[in-house]
C-alpha cells in the first residue's frame, strides 16, 4: 500500500534568536496552507548579514522544533552570508529540491502580487549588466530601477528578502505557491519593544551587553527561554571576533586579500588603511564604510577575511541537505523524498566528506570557529535532534 504524502510548506529562517514574531509566522503558515509539515531552511552559524550567530545552530534548531517545525535544515555557509539573491537563491533550491508545496514568508506588505513581482524581477537585467554606479549602493540602484520598471519601492530588508524569494521561487519551472505573512511588531532593526513583540537584533543587543533574560520573558516563547537559559556558551557578536580578524588582516598580504570572496575594486588596500585606525569592530566598519558599501556588505566582506573564505572556494561550492533537527512528522517526510531529491544528503560529517575536495569541507571549516568560541562541538560527534514533544 502506498504511503500518502505529506504537503509541506517551507520557511527560510535565522531564529537568532526565536521569538514571539516567529513563532506567529509559524502558526499562520501551517493555518493558511493547512500543511502537514513545516519545512524550516535555517542560516547556521553565521547569518546573512556578516554576523556570527548569537547562539549555535543546535540551540536554534531546538528553539524551532519547540516553536512548532517538524524539519530543521541548515542553509549551508555558502547560501546564508550571501545578499539577498544569492541567500533567497540557495534556500529555494534546497526546499524546491524537497518538492515543497508552499513558502511562506513575513513581509510588511502582504498585500503585493508576490508572483506576480518574483515573475517581473526575475526578467530585470543582473546586477553586473546595470548596477555600475559606484556611489550607490546595491540595494540603492536595485530599488529605483524597480521603481523605474515596475512602480514597487522595496525599503524595509524583510521586503527586499520577500522580493527576492519571489524571484527565486517563479523562476523554478513548478514553482511553490508563495505565502505572504504581515510581519507584526518591532521592525528590523528596531531598538524598542512593542507589546509582547521585540525585534531579534534588540533581542541579541540586551544579551550581548550582558542584559537579564528575564527581562526579555514578555517577547520570547517559554521554550526559547529555557533555551538561551541553559545554553553553555557566551552569546556572541563581532567584538568576540574583532581581535581574530586583526590578526588575519595584518597577516595577510594585498595580494592574499585580493583572492578574498567579495572583496573588489581595491577594498582590500581600504581594510589594510583602516585595521591599524581602529579599536572596535564597530570603529574599524565605520573607517571602511563609504556611500557604496552598506554596513552588511561590509560584515559580509568581514567574515569572509575572518575565516579565510577565497572566490574559488565559494565558486567551488555546492548546496546539499544537512538536517539539523526533525519530529516524527518530519523524519517521515525527508524519507519520502529520498526517490526525487537531487542534492546529496549530509546526515553524518565524516572523512570523506569533510576532506578538502569534500562536499562539507566549507562548512565543517567554519564551523570550527564557532566551536573554539562557544566551547561546543558543532559538527562531529553531533547528530540531528529527534524531537519529541515534552521531552
Amino acid at each position: 500500500m502506498q504511503e500518502s504524502r505529506l504537503n509541506a510548506c517551507g520557511i527560510i529562517a535565522e531564529y537568532n534568536p526565536l521569538h514571539n514574531g516567529h513563532v506567529y509566522q509559524l502558526d499562520r503558515a501551517r493555518a493558511l496552507t493547512n500543511a502537514d509539515v513545516l519545512v524550516v531552511v535555517m542560516s547556521g552559524n553565521f547569518v546573512q548579514r556578516g554576523e556570527i550567530a548569537l547562539v549555535d545552530k543546535w540551540c536554534r534548531t531546538q528553539m524551532a522544533l519547540d516553536a512548532g517545525a517538524d524539519l530543521v535544515l541548515e542553509l549551508p555557509f555558502s547560501a546564508a552570508t550571501q545578499p539577498a539573491d544569492g541567500f533567497s537563491t540557495g534556500a529555494v533550491n534546497i526546499l524546491a529540491d524537497l518538492g515543497c508545496d508552499f513558502l511562506a514568508f513575513g513581509t510588511e506588505a502582504p498585500d503585493i502580487d508576490y508572483a506576480k513581482l518574483g515573475q517581473a524581477m526575475a526578467k530585470l537585467p543582473q546586477r553586473q549588466d546595470i548596477f555600475v554606479d559606484y556611489t550607490k549602493t546595491y540595494a540603492t540602484q536595485l530599488n529605483e530601477l524597480l521603481q523605474q520598471t515596475l512602480g514597487v519601492t522595496l525599503t524595509q530588508p524583510n521586503l527586499l528578502l520577500a522580493a527576492s524569494y519571489a524571484k527565486a521561487v517563479m523562476v523554478k519551472p513548478n514553482p511553490m505557491a508563495l505565502i505572504p505573512i504581515q510581519r507584526i511588531g518591532a521592525q528590523h532593526d528596531a531598538g524598542q519593544a512593542f507589546g509582547k513583540y521585540s525585534s531579534a537584533s534588540h533581542i541579541r543587543r540586551v544579551l550581548q551587553a550582558g542584559g537579564a533574560i528575564q527581562d526579555l520573558v514578555p517577547y520570547l516563547p517559554n521554550s526559547s527561554v529555557m533555551a538561551l537559559a541553559g545554553y553553555p556558551g557566551p552569546f556572541l557578536d563581532w567584538s568576540d571576533c574583532f581581535g581574530f580578524l586583526k590578526y588575519q588582516i595584518n597577516t595577510m598580504t594585498l595580494a592574499d586579500l585580493s583572492q578574498i570572496y567579495q572583496v573588489t575594486e581595491g577594498l582590500e588596500y581600504r581594510i589594510k588603511k583602516a585595521i591599524n585606525q581602529s579599536h572596535t569592530f564597530a570603529e574599524f566598519l565605520q573607517n571602511l564604510k563609504t556611500k557604496r558599501y552598506t554596513n552588511a556588505r561590509l560584515q559580509r566582506v568581514c567574515l569572509n577575511v575572518l575565516l579565510q573564505i577565497t572566490k574559488v572556494q565559494m565558486a567551488q561550492s555546492e548546496l546539499f541537505i544537512h538536517p539539523l533537527g526533525f519530529n516524527e512528522v518530519g523524519r517521515q517526510f525527508l524519507h519520502q523524498t529520498r526517490q526525487s531529491r537531487t542534492l546529496p544528503l549530509v546526515t553524518k560529517p565524516d572523512a570523506k566528506n569533510t576532506a578538502e575536495s569534500g562536499l562539507f569541507y566549507l562548512q565543517s571549516r567554519v564551523d570550527r570557529f564557532m566551536a573554539q568560541l562557544s566551547g561546543q562541538p558543532q559538527n562531529f560527534r553531533r547528530e540531528p535532534l529527534y524531537y519529541r514533544k515534552g521531552e
